[in-house]
């Protein structure tokens, strides 16, 4: 069958992860109780294409392994290379490496995903669910930003942290089969253990990733829970009290944790200061990511987090945040956030950015990657006074455009024959064509293109009518900041097609410096391969650590750019 040849050598395992914070105090386990109801019915699973993320992050269900700082390179040149020219286009897919079928969870808070739209997560559903509204609780109204007078730190700007019961997940036939178990963690102390097949969370049925994240937004860290598994064919009921999620530090670089109060509820925040301090107001960089970005604060290999680090040591000030209805971040499940309202939060996130003593008000720079490209392209050019702005593999051109361009690169490397590539390539035209021109959800599909719950690449219809509607070459040409435009060199996610739509937009504007950014032999998520064909075999495996090379680029561009002209008068720190 077609659709499972291309599910088969697209679709990457999915994991769902809410690990225990290191170090978690050994318990005695709970001894399961047998339960009299019967196993729910099996149901075929069929996992979506594969996708980015982020807004990738690597398995949170053990204590993770210290990662090198980047890959070693197999020779010795340069890792980015500037042109002002359009840069060749991409070379013949190498086949050599055969994509594995079954490779290792890449964990998050939030379900996997897809290549196509960067980050995670395609809807791994086997049946439509219907998003529950976030828990109610006491909206606190306060000052968006931290202040001299009320500094974050452990207050986390009022907002309180998830959960993390040490767990990840793989879809089965029978539901969420647990992949790993992290030693000391609400999972491990309950008795949970790998092969385990999740059934119920306090009495909710649980089928699939996403009622699983929904549900998870319910409990708190302390609480106990209920938890329902099938072991070897017997029903056992098993308590848990779920820990706080780890908190991030380095070395190097302050981390504090404070919230925004966005449009539609409050946004986690992330602020990465130099550790040594300095003289203050500051540049700062405001990073949004894409489609299916799970907690900012997960740990493992998680580039962006490594790319505020290298801001900080670099004397500026980074900040990250949590979508809606991502990590610590209330509002409704993040496939429904469209657009606009992406937009919308990021223009909160900025002013509350000026209003802080300790940032230079007119030395905002906005950093976007994968789609998250697109929402900073467009909150820069509605704001009118952000100081730079840098895009990274983002979506530049007519929706369509890039989805033919992006799906048969992608299905290339997958090895798919010329005829079914062409097959389904039609098949996404008719579905997307639809879904943009009446902006409603088209219906599921055999090949998974629309997942269960109606949702296209981890977004509604909306979502994706609302960003095509954006005329980006016209933004960018249009906007009075200056602009890095960044691709790397082994991209399959992202297309060469969209970053010379930008670079042809700065020419236009008059720009003489440089239209385009390759990053040689690194992928979407910063990280370095010898081929095109590598890093798509290894798209959603863990151990191949992020290019800080690649990063270095991006901050000292950053640093290029700051001025010093019209800025507030800097003091010294307190």
């Amino acid at each position: 069958m077609l659709a499972a040849t291309y599910l088969r050598a697209l679709a990457l395992s999915v994991s769902i992860t809410f690990a225990a914070p290191l170090g978690a105090l050994a318990q005695v386990p709970t001894a399961p109780t047998q339960r009299p109801e019967p196993p729910p019915e099996k149901q075929e699973f069929l996992a979506p294409p594969r996708n980015e993320t982020v807004e990738k992050q690597p398995p949170l269900g053990s204590d993770p392994e210290p990662q090198p700082a980047e890959a070693a390179p197999a020779e010795s040149a340069p890792d980015a290379t500037m042109t002002t020219e359009m840069v060749p286009s991409n070379p013949p897919a190498e086949t050599s490496t055969p994509v594995p079928e079954d490779p290792q969870p890449d964990a998050a808070d939030s379900v996997s995903s897809d290549p196509l739209t960067s980050e995670r997560p395609a809807d791994p559903a086997t049946e439509a669910v219907t998003p529950e509204p976030a828990p109610s609780r006491p909206r606190e109204v306060r000052s968006a930003a931290p202040t001299a007078e009320r500094p974050i730190g452990i207050q986390d700007g009022g907002l309180p942290r998830r959960p993390r019961i040490g767990m990840t997940f793989l879809p089965t036939a029978d539901g969420l089969s647990v992949a790993t178990v992290a030693p000391r963690s609400a999972a491990a102390n309950a008795g949970i253990v790998e092969g385990d097949v999740l059934l119920s969370l306090n009495g909710v049925t649980i089928r699939d990733a996403q009622t699983l994240s929904a549900r998870m937004r319910f409990i708190r860290p302390g609480e106990a829970v209920t938890v329902a598994v099938m072991r070897g064919g017997q029903p056992l009921d098993m308590q848990m009290t779920p820990d706080e999620a780890v908190r991030e530090g380095d070395l190097n670089a302050k981390v504090e944790y404070g919230a925004v109060a966005g449009p539609a509820g409050r946004l986690r925040t992330i602020w990465s200061f130099p550790k040594g301090g300095g003289a203050l107001p500051k540049p700062t960089v405001l990073i949004v990511r894409g489609v299916g970005a799970s907690a900012a604060d997960a740990p493992g290999n998680n580039a962006l987090r490594d790319l505020a680090f290298q801001f900080s040591r670099a004397g500026l000030i980074a900040v990250r945040y949590d979508p809606q209805g991502v990590g610590d971040s209330e509002g409704p499940a993040n496939a429904t956030v469209d657009f606009r309202a992406e937009t919308a939060d990021v223009l909160a996130i900025v002013e509350a950015l000026r209003a802080d003593p300790r940032v230079d008000p007119d030395q905002v720079f906005l950093l976007g990657h994968g789609t998250g490209g697109g929402v900073a392209a467009d909150a820069a050019s509605k704001d009118g006074a952000i100081a730079g702005l840098v895009v990274v593999g983002t979506i530049a051109r007519p929706l369509m455009e890039y989805l033919l361009e992006s799906r048969r690169q992608q299905m290339l490397l997958a090895g798919l024959s010329p005829d079914e590539i062409d097959q389904l390539v039609r098949k996404h035209v008719t579905i997307f064509a639809q879904m943009l021109a009446t902006g409603e959800s088209p219906k599921p599909d055999a090949d998974g293109i629309v997942a269960p719950n109606g949702t296209v690449l981890g977004k509604s219809a909306a979502y994706w009518k609302q960003y095509d509607e954006v005329n980006f070459s016209k933004v960018i040409k249009e906007l009075e900041a200056p602009v890095l435009n960044e691709l790397g060199e082994f991209d399959f996610v992202s297309t060469v097609g969209d970053h010379r739509a930008i670079a042809e937009a700065l020419k236009a504007r008059g720009e003489k410096g440089t239209a385009l950014l390759q990053l040689n032999r690194t992928d979407h998520d910063f990280r370095s391969f010898e081929s095109r064909q590598a890093a798509y075999a290894a798209f959603g495996s863990t151990g191949f650590p992020v290019n800080s090379r690649a990063l270095s680029q991006i901050v000292e561009w950053v640093r290029g750019h700051v001025t010093r002209a019209g800025s507030r008068t800097a003091r010294p720190t307190d």
